[in-house]
């Protein structure tokens, strides 16, 4: 990742910010817009790619609150994306119409009927709407393949910047320092046990087993050895793994490792869905998605930006 020198104060990397999801009621995008201003403080160029949906709030229910009121998904959020593409200035932006969820008992893209029906609200619903976020990441990440631009890492983000998640775990990290430092570091040598063999860890997966990995393999996480990595890998933006929770409300990588994970994540999304039963993963977090769609994609798990 090793770059020029900077000009006018500025790091000539190039970085692409995907937003993608509800703009919802409140319509606060405080924390994109403190990271799309962060990112315009130390690179060149900041190129900001989004997708959101014709109504504020979704459809679908949530995992905690259950089922939303019917007069809030109601609101259309033109007004809220004006203000959005006024402030955030997007290189390109997209709204949809979102349709209404399947009703209950609706079997699942597996063709067989969703298990852990009622554990954190899952079931046809929720899983639509889980549907529709990979859909929304996806559609802003062909949106920035369509600019035929060259960026150094893709970061996506939420509209709301993941509310409290983010507050409190993301944006009091210095997570702009930690990209500055990675887009211009000269890349680490790749990692090799001094037999030459491939170092081996024991890993904790998703589903609670421990095993012994290679470090670099596809889904694997890479712990402190995640500076090594951090060209290849599908990177957290915190120090939370990326097969754990919430890992879907802010993630970085090269645009090589985003559009391979798109390929899987939306392009194959009936076998990353599978993939997650034969894993023993629960369905009811569908973030965990991501991690059988890396690991499909043949990219190990980092997380480059965790203080140590």
């Amino acid at each position: 990742m090793h770059a020029a020198a900077a000009t006018d104060g500025l790091l000539p990397g190039a970085m692409a910010i995907q937003v993608s999801g509800h703009m919802r009621r409140t319509c606060d995008f405080r924390d994109v817009e403190e990271q799309v201003l962060s990112c315009r403080a130390r690179f060149t160029r900041c190129d900001v790619f989004v997708h959101t949906w014709t109504e504020l709030e979704p459809r679908t229910p949530h995992w905690r609150r259950g089922w939303p009121k019917r007069p809030k998904y109601n609101t259309s959020s033109a007004s809220c994306v004006q203000r959005l593409n006024r402030t955030l200035r997007p290189l390109a932006l997209v709204v949809e119409q979102q349709g209404d969820p399947p009703p209950e008992g609706s079997l699942g893209p597996d063709g067989k009927p969703f298990a852990e029906t009622g554990v954190l609200n899952w079931g046809a619903a929720r899983h639509f709407g889980w549907r529709m976020s990979v859909h929304a990441m996806n559609r802003a990440n062909e949106l920035r393949r369509s600019s035929a631009r060259a960026y150094t890492f893709v970061l996506r983000l939420r509209p709301d910047g993941g509310r409290g998640a983010c507050r409190r775990r993301l944006c009091r990290l210095p997570l702009w320092d930690c990209l500055s430092f990675h887009s211009t570091s000269p890349p680490l040598p790749t990692l090799a046990a001094p037999s030459s063999r491939a170092l081996r860890v024991p890993v904790q997966h998703p589903n609670g087993d421990v095993r012994v990995e290679r470090l670099g393999a596809p889904g694997v996480e890479a712990h402190n050895w995640s500076r090594h990595l951090v060209a290849q890998a599908l990177n957290s933006c915190s120090g939370f793994l990326m097969s754990q929770f919430n890992s879907d409300n802010c993630f970085f990588a090269t645009p090589t490792s985003v559009d391979k994970l798109f390929a899987q994540l939306e392009g194959n999304y009936v076998k990353s869905f599978k993939l997650m039963t034969r894993r023993g993963l629960q369905h009811s977090r569908p973030e965990r998605q991501l991690w059988t769609a890396a690991i499909m994609a043949g990219l190990p798990l980092a997380t480059p930006c965790a203080p140590r």
